[in-house]
């Protein structure tokens, strides 16, 4: 019954000329036949637009299109995804990258009765060596772990199945405006508005590429990003704080804070804004830093960075 129930995959795209075609290929090669894809242009001007339309008449999938003639966004590109959408399940692919063939049925295999949100792991690397494994359903708290870990599933979309009724019940979209960690907040806001359980696939069949060229390097493009972060962190510590999640789960909801705030210090500086990240990260560190470096959902070399950024920023008392 699980294999006839319609999966809406949603792809935002924005000039992606050079690598829209293998990534709508890898969409039409998949095992899983019950799929309407959803194409939502962000104002690209580049040859994006004539790529989807031949791939619109060719691709034995249902297909729907919808163009912005000026770019909004990729939260506003997504969330019109969502809007379109119809189907019992929803998940999201980049338009750079590619998904296996078996990508979507693990995805939906994994969705069983008691599960409201499915993952696999990524890759960032060559996907010839899909690595297939066995699959573990974990409680509220354990997937918020595995949410916010480097060492998990992590805070991605494009790596998770969701299911649409619960984005339509409860209003969840991304949020506008933000260009760092939109992702994070809106697996987060799922889940703990849900509180439901996720199986996790250790199957690798997700493969993103990381695009360096559409990184601005500039410095207020890099303060933007660590304020959007900053506001992702602040929404999500107020969806913890009225949430049933356990105690080790919050513990490293704030271990993962204090990692970013550690960063967020080193990169900007002396400021109005640092100066209340640094009273934030001190009071953070008097209750959770010797839990922090003993922590298994902080990698070694976050850890490493972190005592780097320390004593290369030297300290600075608030």
């Amino acid at each position: 019954m699980l294999y006839k129930q319609q999966v809406d995959i949603i792809i935002p795209v924005h000039n992606s000329e050079k690598y829209l075609s293998d990534c709508l290929k890898s969409i039409d090669n998949q095992e899983y036949n019950k799929i309407n894809v959803i194409i939502i242009n962000d104002g690209s001007i580049d040859e994006s637009e004539k790529i989807i339309n031949s791939y619109v008449h060719s691709s034995r999938f249902n297909v729907k299109y919808f163009a912005f003639q000026e770019p909004q966004g990729v939260s506003v590109a997504r969330n019109k995804g969502i809007e379109l959408s119809s189907g019992e399940f929803v998940t999201f692919v980049d338009s750079d990258d590619i998904i296996l063939p078996n990508h979507v049925k693990t995805l939906v295999h994994n969705m069983t009765e008691n599960v409201s949100l499915s993952a696999v792991y990524t890759s960032k690397s060559d996907l010839s060596r899909n690595m297939k494994g066995k699959s573990k359903v974990l409680s509220l708290s354990d997937s918020f772990i595995s949410v916010l870990s480097s060492k998990g599933v992590e805070g991605y979309v494009w790596n998770k199945l969701f299911r649409n009724k619960f984005l339509q019940k409860y209003h969840i979209q991304f949020k506008q405006n933000i260009v760092m960690s939109e992702d994070l907040l809106f697996v987060c806001d799922y889940l703990l508005k849900v509180s439901g359980n996720m199986r996790m696939s250790s199957n690798q069949s997700y493969y993103y590429r990381i695009n360096n060229t559409s990184v601005t390097k500039s410095s207020s493009a890099e303060e933007a990003r660590i304020q959007s972060q900053y506001l992702v962190y602040t929404l999500i510590e107020e969806m913890v704080s009225e949430s049933s999640l356990n105690p080790k789960a919050v513990k490293v909801f704030y271990e993962k804070l204090m990692l970013f705030l550690n960063y967020a210090l080193y990169r900007l500086g002396y400021n109005e804004q640092s100066q209340q990240i640094a009273l934030l990260l001190k009071k953070l560190e008097s209750k959770y830093l010797i839990s922090f470096f003993m922590s298994s959902a902080i990698m070694s070399k976050e850890k490493m960075g972190y005592l780097y950024r320390k004593v290369k920023g030297g300290s600075y008392e608030p």
